[in-house]
């Protein structure tokens, strides 16, 4: 007796849907991941970027110079305590920031152009910002000081809203996988109850049978999973280049590039045993209640 003849396993018209229909799904959930880890990523760079950190804007005039209007900031900062760095934003990147904010055709050079002082703090520092603005404000009193370390928070809120909303949505995926399968199983058991009944009389065992569909649903698993993921690269794919095609620069972090190639990998493999753990219980539970 040949396992693979005694339930023609997947010939019926409605399974043959079924990898398809889960393949759709696990195409939804990798497109999931890795907008979930591209966000994370971007949200963890945007939180190093602006870090412990603050913004010294000095407005430069006739009577102010940028050299004098350095060294009079680099004077006033380095003698508060948790400061760890102090760098001046060259003219040339206020410029090429200032081109994505002004029309084309306007000559950015002609701007007046603040000295820009970036100050890094140390990790936990306290410092009484407000007293170093009023330090400042000694230069000029249009001196603006600007606090980076309240977007921290609101980057973390970010990346806990997108966690838990992926999570959610993973979890229905999976859920809608499961009871896809138990379904299609049930049907199977249906389905092929003759040919259950003449197994039980000729002695197979319920394991006998239950490994059947273990291999069956492990195949459709892989199948989908495959078939789901290539899905997903090839609509990421496309994603960058159309992108690309528009002058529109994206930068995939490594973390995220990595965390994605992960993902893709492992997501076959675990639908596979998904599905086979579930149509093992399916099985199992069905021939319990005597339907056979």
């Amino acid at each position: 007796m040949k396992r693979s003849r005694d339930l023609p396993l997947g010939k019926e018209p409605s399974a043959r849907l079924v990898p398809w229909i889960i393949a759709l799904m696990i195409y939804l959930g990798c497109l999931l991941m890795g907008a979930t880890f591209y966000t994370i990523g971007q949200a963890h760079h945007w939180e190093s970027q602006l870090g412990a950190s603050v913004t010294i804007e000095v407005p430069l005039s006739k009577s102010l110079s940028s050299a004098t209007a350095q060294e009079r900031v680099f004077s006033i900062v380095n003698q508060m305590k948790g400061v760890k760095s102090v760098q001046v934003v060259s003219q040339d990147e206020i410029q090429t920031l200032l081109k994505s904010w002004i029309p084309e055709n306007s000559d950015v050079t002609s701007l007046p152009l603040p000295l820009i002082v970036d100050v890094a703090l140390e990790p936990h520092a306290k410092i009484d910002l407000a007293h170093l603005e009023n330090l400042l404000k000694t230069i000029s009193l249009e001196v603006h000081l600007v606090d980076h370390r309240p977007w921290i928070q609101e980057v973390q809120n970010v990346i806990w809203i997108v966690i838990s909303l992926s999570s959610i949505i993973l979890g229905f995926l999976l859920i809608c996988i499961t009871f896809t399968t138990i379904f299609a199983t049930r049907t199977s058991l249906l389905i092929h109850r003759q040919i259950i009944e003449v197994l039980h009389l000729i002695g197979a065992t319920p394991t006998y049978i239950s490994r059947q569909f273990d291999t069956h649903a492990l195949k459709d698993g892989l199948i989908a999973g495959f078939s789901g993921v290539l899905l997903a690269i090839m609509t990421l794919g496309a994603l960058y280049l159309l992108l690309q095609g528009i002058d529109l620069e994206i930068s995939a972090s490594p973390s995220f590039i990595y965390n994605t190639i992960l993902s893709f990998l492992l997501a076959p493999f675990l639908i596979a045993i998904l599905m086979m753990i579930t149509a093992r219980r399916t099985v199992y539970k069905t021939l319990a209640f005597g339907a056979y």
